[in-house]
């Protein structure tokens, strides 16, 4: 397993009431904030995402970026995104590439973040065999 994860930040849902130069101008300040807990963070070209997502004034998908995060400084950011946006619901989205794994779950608080992170531990090995029932 690798040591760090590719992580993407959507801000644009936040409900900022920025415009769009503005909220393109926060995210790559934020992408730039957040250095010291990440190997790479930008923001994200619009060739990066699918067709359907707007792309932003020069060639940017406003309000996302793209981070490569040390596992280690991986809580560190969640705590980090929580403590700037506090009082909004946060939405944290997983997916595993071996296995196809989908998890995704919001919180507002760091001890609901604990709470999911914690039930992701007791059931990420959990394996569920179907067999025929004798009748």
């Amino acid at each position: 397993m690798s040591d760090s994860l590719d992580v993407a930040i959507d801000i644009s849902p936040a409900g900022l009431g920025l415009e769009p130069n503005e909220l393109e101008e926060y995210a790559l300040r934020l992408s730039q904030e957040m250095s010291d807990l990440t190997e790479t963070a930008e923001l994200v070209r619009s060739m990066e995402t699918p067709e359907q997502s707007k792309s932003g004034l020069a060639g940017f998908d406003l309000g996302i970026i793209k981070a490569e995060v040390n596992l280690q400084n991986l809580k560190k950011l969640l705590d980090w995104l929580g403590s700037l946006f506090y009082g909004k619901t946060l939405e944290l989205q997983y997916e595993e590439n071996e296995n196809g794994t989908k998890i995704s779950f919001k919180y507002q608080s760091d001890k609901q973040l604990e709470q999911q992170i914690q039930a992701i531990e007791r059931i990420k090995n959990l394996q569920v065999k179907v067999v025929k029932a004798e009748n």
